[in-house]
């Protein structure tokens, strides 16, 4: 079942999520079952994440093998994150 997976980063500066693409590599690296990625900044800064995926397998899947340690990028970049199944 695909996934939307939503993640808000209220602190976020333009130059930390430029840091957090870089790691991630997705313009040359996509990972398999991936999308979709959007983002953008509201009024205060904050950033906004929107990820599609084919299977909620996929999306962790790609994040233990992009970050071993997922919880580790999370809190060095103060990042929160939700998901929902879709259909729902």
């Amino acid at each position: 079942m695909a996934v939307l997976v939503f993640v808000t980063w209220p602190e976020a500066t333009r130059e930390q999520y430029e840091q957090v693409r870089g790691e991630v590599d997705w313009a040359n690296m996509r990972p398999a079952g991936a999308n979709l990625h959007m983002s953008s900044f509201d009024g205060r800064g904050g950033l906004h994440v929107v990820g599609h995926w084919d299977l909620a397998e996929q999306f962790q899947a790609s994040s233990r093998k992009s970050h071993p340690q997922p919880s580790a990028l999370a809190s060095r970049h103060n990042l929160r994150s939700r998901s929902i199944q879709w259909p729902s």
